[in-house]
C-alpha cells in the first residue's frame, strides 16, 4: 500500500497487497460510499478476488512443477553416481519468481496483468542444471 494513503495501490508491494486482500486486513471507509458505488466496488472486489485465487492456483501449479523437475534431476544425478561412478550434474537450482518481479516484467512489456499474459511471457519457473567440467 502507499505510505501516504493506505487505500492507494502500490505495485512495489504487490505481495503484501495480495496477502492483505486475502486475509481481510484492507479496509475502506464504507460510510462514504453510495449504494451504486458500493455495488460497483463489491463487483470489482469479487472479480479481483477471483483473479487472485486463480493466480494463487497458477503459482501452486508452478511450484509443484518445479518440485517435480527438480526431483527428476536429483534421481538422474543419483543414478549417474551409482551406475557410472561419475556425475555430470554438479548442482540443481530452482526458484519461483516473486509476484512483484512478475508485475515488473508485465508492466515493462506493457501488457495486461492476466493469467494468460503471465503464462505466455514470464519465465516464472527457471530451473538451472549445472554440469561438472571434466
Amino acid at each position: 500500500m502507499n505510505g501516504n494513503n493506505p487505500n492507494i495501490f502500490d505495485a512495489n508491494n504487490i505481495d503484501q497487497w495480495l496477502n492483505d486482500s486475502i486475509h481481510g486486513s484492507l479496509s475502506l471507509p464504507m460510510n462514504t460510499l453510495t449504494d451504486a458505488a458500493f455495488s460497483a466496488m463489491f463487483d470489482q472486489t469479487k472479480k479481483v478476488m477471483g483473479s487472485m485465487v486463480d493466480y494463487k492456483d497458477l503459482m501452486m501449479m508452478y511450484t509443484c512443477a518445479m518440485k517435480e523437475v527438480q526431483t527428476k534431476f536429483e534421481v538422474l544425478s543419483t543414478e549417474f553416481k551409482v551406475r557410472y561412478q561419475r556425475n555430470p550434474i554438479s548442482s540443481i537450482t530452482t526458484r519461483l519468481k516473486r509476484t512483484s518481479s512478475i508485475m515488473e516484467k508485465i508492466t515493462k512489456l506493457q501488457i495486461p496483468f492476466t493469467l494468460e499474459s503471465i503464462e505466455e511471457t514470464s519465465t516464472i519457473l527457471p530451473v538451472s542444471v549445472l554440469s561438472a567440467t571434466t
